[in-house]
This record gives C-alpha cells, sequence and structure tokens, in this order.
C-alpha cells in the first residue's frame, strides 16, 4: 500500500510511519496519472483519515487509528457502492 512506500520519506514526528512522495513516484511505479485517485483521495482527506501536500500524503493521528478504514477506501469493491 501506498503509505508504506519504498520510495516514501521519513516522517521523523511520527516513529515507523513514511509518508508517500505523490505523484513523483506514483507514476513512475503504477503507470497511472495521480488523477485517477482523485475520489478516493478527497474522500480520506474529508474524512480527517490523510493530509496531503503537493508533496507528499500522508496519513493523519485518526488516519494510523483507524487503517482499516482508511485502506477500504482505495479497495475497488468500496467505490462500487
Amino acid at each position: 500500500f501506498f503509505f508504506q512506500a519504498e520510495d516514501g520519506i521519513r516522517d521523523v514526528a511520527v516513529t515507523g510511519v513514511q509518508t508517500c512522495a505523490l505523484p513523483i513516484f506514483f507514476a513512475e511505479r503504477t503507470g497511472l496519472d495521480i488523477g485517477c485517485l482523485r475520489r478516493e483521495l478527497e474522500e480520506a482527506e474529508s474524512r480527517g483519515l490523510i493530509e496531503r501536500t503537493h508533496e507528499a500524503l500522508r496519513p493523519t493521528a485518526l488516519g494510523r487509528r483507524f487503517l482499516n478504514d482508511l485502506v477500504q477506501i482505495f479497495l475497488p469493491d468500496h467505490n462500487q457502492r
């Protein structure tokens, strides 16, 4: 899952959590434009589960606490409801 990206940037404020350097590595690794995740990212952000900048994406404290809910947003079945 992209929050554990090998090319992630270590978040020194949170032990053991990496951020994903988006969109730099997303397109390179997947061949897809980051825009294909727009709806999912907006939902996760509106629910307070992620915070994003132009350089990075990281789970919030709430997102780490409810990581299963965060991951579920990005699963194909979630968006077909």
